[in-house]
This record gives C-alpha cells, structure tokens and sequence, in this order.
C-alpha cells in the first residue's frame, strides 16, 4: 500500500512537471522569443483593430506590433467572439484580449497596457429631418439605435421611462445602415464611437452622400487597450512591452451627465 501511494505521488509529479513544460512551451515563439496571445474581436473594431484580407493592423494594433519588436516579444492575435475571449482568459489558455477597464467588473484583477485609446459615444443623424437633434426636446419620444449588448448609461433613465426607444442593432455597420432609410415621423440616431462611425464612413459612398451630423454632445466615454491575466509571466513581458509605448495622452472622460427627458404628458 506505502509503495502504491508512493508511486502515485510521483506520477502526481510528472504530471505537474509535464503540465508546466507544456505552458512554458506555448509561451515561447518558434524563435524561442517569449510570447504573448491576445485576442481579438473575430470581426475586428476598427478603427481600432481592423481585419483586412488576413492582416491585422489599427490604431491599437499597428503601436503593439512596434512595441513588441522593440521588447523582443511575439504577439499571437486569435479572433474569436468577446464573451470567448473573456473565459479563454480567465481560464488561462491566452494572456490578454481587448476591453476598457470602464467596462469590466474589478478591473484592478487584471493587468493592463500603457497604450490606450479614448472611445467617444456620439449621436450621428441625418440632418434633414424636423427635428433639433442637439437639444434634448428634440430627441424626446425619438428612435435611439443601439447595438447589442451594449449599456449606454447617459441614456439609460430616458430608456427606462420610455421617452426614447432603444432599437438594437448586431453590429456597426447594421446600425449605419438604418441611416440609409427614410426618416419616420419621429427623430432617428445613433449612438455610436466617433472614431468608429468616421472609419465606416469614409469608406462607403453611400453614407458619404447622406446630409449627417455627429452630435457636439458626449454621450459615453472609455479609455481603449489591452486588458492581461494577472500573473508574474505576463506581469514581466507586459512591463517591457509597456516601456516601449510612445507617451500616453493626457486625455481624460469628462463626468457625463444622463438626458433628462421625461415621456410628454398622456403617453
């Protein structure tokens, strides 16, 4: 029986032994460089993360390929859906992926990058309808497009009261594509990133050619990177990759106060 548990507890050994070499062996690029695997929105989020004919670049992917050259350290982008990725991290299989600490419950559990963007929520409507977007009267009893999933705080309470209508849309571009639609009788926008909208309409005709404005008025803000698992291995290369970013900006999110709106009296 002694001997039994003996041999028991050294294959306990090996197993751990062999489990360890194993992750140290992904964590090692083919050129022995040490390795970080990120992922990455199976879609891309461009500006930020574009996916073009299997090339990955943006505004936050081009500065971490440069950072990381510099470092000695090989990046692994893997596309696959956000809630994915998320459990793929807490599970250990990759080291980071894309987020704003804004938007993550605990944020001080994970490690993050130095290299951060600064994401802007603004309304973008077509101009030719009868209705004055920039003040909030205009917008009441409007049609707010959305995407998926996405919490919005600033309008929140003018959604729960029923003043504005929250009509969700899967992805960007299907959310752009309702500006291609003639107007309703009530007001119509989006709420949607700057950078982001700015991107899809500088490339597509179509939505060039319509009479837009994108809002004065700041309707969310998040600061953009990399969000790590919090452990030594990733603590080290995180810290050489960090030294390699070019200054941060100063920006910061100014408080952003909720639309006030109430429904109109009899609805």
């Amino acid at each position: 029986m002694t001997e039994n548990k003996r041999f028991t507890a050294i294959c306990q050994r090996v197993v751990l032994v062999l489990s360890w070499l194993m992750i140290a062996a992904s964590s090692l690029a083919a050129d022995g460089r040490p390795q970080l695997r990120i992922a990455v929105p199976d879609d891309g989020y461009p500006p930020y993360v574009v996916r073009q004919d299997d090339q990955l670049h943006g505004i936050l992917i081009d500065p971490m390929h440069k950072a990381a050259q510099r470092a000695g350290i090989e990046l692994e982008f893997v596309y696959m859906p956000e809630l994915r990725s998320l459990h793929m991290l807490e599970s250990g299989q990759i080291d980071g992926r894309m987020e704003s600490p804004y938007w993550t419950e605990q944020p001080e559990n994970y490690l993050w990058t130095d290299l951060v963007v600064w994401l802007e929520d603004v309304l973008v409507y077509r101009n030719d309808q009868p209705f004055d977007l920039e003040q909030e009267d205009g917008l009441l009893g409007g049609e707010i497009i959305t995407h998926l999933g996405y919490a919005y705080p600033a309008l929140q309470p003018a959604f729960a009261n029923g003043s504005l209508i929250r009509l969700d849309k899967p992805t960007e571009q299907d959310m752009l594509n309702t500006l291609l639609i003639s107007q309703a009788e009530t007001a119509r926008a989006l709420i949607i990133g700057r950078d982001v909208a700015q991107w899809y309409v500088a490339k597509q005709p179509q939505l060039q050619a319509l009479p837009l404005t994108f809002s004065k008025r700041v309707y969310g803000c998040a600061p953009m990177g990399f969000q790590f698992a919090r452990n030594e291995r990733v603590k080290a290369l995180l810290q050489r990759l960090n030294k390699e970013f070019p200054p941060g900006s100063r920006k910061r999110c100014q408080p952003i106060a909720p639309v006030t709106l109430a429904p109109a009296a009899g609805h």
